[in-house]
């Protein structure tokens, strides 16, 4: 990069691309110090997505062990997409884990509306070859049609595909009538 034809060895500025100039600072701190840095719910995507790039390995694995650890207050699903973008396989395992025995609490937070498609398929693919102990699917249908009509123009052609994997056996009638009152949706015969 610094020597050769690239531009940028010829410059006295070098711009990197997707990296936040407090994370990086942290990172040069760390680079110059030798101190792990303090990871927090706050620049732990940050931290991660860096130091992934980076490739300082040192760093990822302190915030893959701070993630172990405080899965219950950071955004498990912002943490599971960069996982799986970049192929942080032992993260992946270990958040759809947890994200699958939360799973009906999870659906309910709008976080869970910022899911992206192959993310929400994946999890539920995960939920549907799972022993997750759930008496009944409210939660599961109730969240996808939410994910759905968040950004609906975007996200109606996933729908038809993502539905089929809420079991309406285990849909109560008394969640039917709540889906048709508040969603307005109409049945018709097939």
């Amino acid at each position: 990069m610094f020597g050769g034809n690239f531009e940028e060895s010829h410059s006295t500025d070098v711009i990197l691309h997707n990296i936040d100039a407090v994370i990086f600072e942290i990172i040069l701190e760390y680079t110059y110090s030798g101190c792990t840095p303090t990871i927090k719910d706050g620049n732990i995507y940050g931290l991660l997505q860096t130091s992934e790039i980076l490739q300082i390995n040192k760093i990822r694995d302190e915030c893959i062990k701070f993630i172990r650890q405080n899965m219950s207050s950071i955004n498990v699903f912002q943490i599971f997409n960069l996982a799986c973008v970049m192929n942080i396989v032992s993260l992946q395992i270990k958040l759809s884990q947890y994200i699958l025995w939360h799973l009906v609490k999870l659906v309910q937070d709008d976080t869970f509306l910022e899911v992206p498609h192959d993310d929400l398929n994946f999890i539920l693919k995960q939920y549907r070859d799972s022993d997750a102990p759930f008496m009944n699917e409210n939660f599961l249908l109730d969240g996808l049609i939410r994910w759905t009509l968040c950004h609906y123009l975007e996200r109606k052609p996933y729908f038809e595909d993502l539905i089929k994997m809420v079991d309406f056996g285990k849909i109560t009638a008394e969640y039917i009538q709540f889906v048709v009152a508040t969603y307005k949706f109409q049945f018709r015969s097939v």
